[in-house]
């Protein structure tokens, strides 16, 4: 049985009994990883009521099944692969016993990766349908970034087949904007990232914006799972204009049997003291209180409600 839905004392005011707690994160050394280590780091130093660890795993597909089977206690996913599983739609629609990820329950974002779609400055490209006809890397096949870039191309009416398309992996896409391999490389990084600060120092590049009507194709195709958002002029070399875009938060999920009373003190330890933890990882100062609070599929777990309801963005 996991440790979240071990009975507290039935005495009022009663000190929990220590707990240990798993997150589900990904491979060693991912950025989930990582991630699930920061927030186990800092939160130990915080408070002693639970003592967190990252678990490393298949990643975030298999995250969202490990805490439905009460495996581990938290697990990382992405804001619509969470909502596609609790609903049974997707790719979760024919998965054996998909009933069970309906015990999911949501906690809140901790990261948001951003859309990037980078190109060349001298490539002539400043918006979508610029894209025509040029060489645009949108990733591997089977890849979630992938299926993303289609569906942004698809928004703003433009078909893979107006462009001149490669299929190069993330690790290998800027490399092949610098070598003039491709005109342009749509990606999903977090703000700031250094694999792309690397690019712009050596090569002058540009961030293509995504108009609000662009969004709302994007997001609608997502059952509203992603989030508005933009790219602050100075966070790469010779970028000096903001560029509107969109960011996929990575969502903490817990099971619905786990304790309110604890899962309220994880929340709240974690919340009341965002600022010491972005200083420990940059990229969880990307999510915003008010971001958090507005998660509705799967559920939020009453422990988190309770918590965005006290600071007033729940109502």
């Amino acid at each position: 049985m996991s440790c979240l839905s071990l009975a507290l004392s039935g005495l009022p005011g009663a000190a929990f009994a220590q707990q240990q707690w798993s997150i589900a994160t990904s491979s060693t050394g991912s950025s989930p990883y990582v991630t699930g280590s920061n927030i186990a780091t800092a939160l130990n130093r915080l408070q002693t009521k639970v003592v967190l660890s990252a678990q490393t795993s298949g990643g975030f597909n298999e995250n969202l099944a490990l805490v439905a089977q009460k495996k581990v206690d938290l697990g990382l996913g992405t804001s619509f692969h969470a909502a596609d599983a609790y609903e049974g739609r997707g790719r979760y629609k024919e998965v054996q016993g998909r009933e069970m990820f309906r015990n999911l329950r949501l906690l809140f974002p901790v990261t948001m990766d951003s859309w990037h779609m980078v190109v060349r400055a001298d490539s002539g490209i400043q918006s979508i349908p610029d894209l025509k006809g040029k060489k645009v890397n949108l990733n591997v096949p089977a890849s979630a970034t992938r299926g993303i870039n289609e569906r942004v191309l698809a928004a703003a009416g433009v078909a893979v087949g107006d462009l001149r398309a490669f299929d190069i992996a993330t690790k290998g896409s800027f490399d092949a904007i610098r070598d003039r391999v491709v005109d342009a490389s749509g990606n999903i990084l977090p703000k700031g990232a250094g694999i792309l600060q690397q690019l712009a120092t050596g090569v002058p590049i540009d961030l293509v914006p995504v108009p609000e009507s662009v969004f709302e194709g994007i997001n609608k195709g997502f059952h509203g799972t992603l989030a508005r958002t933009e790219i602050p002029a100075g966070t790469y070399p010779g970028q000096t204009k903001a560029v509107p875009t969109f960011g996929i938060p990575a969502v903490l999920i817990v099971h619905k049997d786990a304790s309110p009373e604890l899962v309220y003190h994880f929340v709240k330890t974690y919340w009341d003291n965002i600022a010491d933890l972005t200083k420990l990882d940059r990229t969880l100062g990307d999510v915003a209180l008010e971001l958090a609070a507005k998660g509705t599929t799967p559920p939020l777990h009453p422990g988190a409600e309770r918590y965005f309801r006290e600071r007033g963005v729940l109502r």
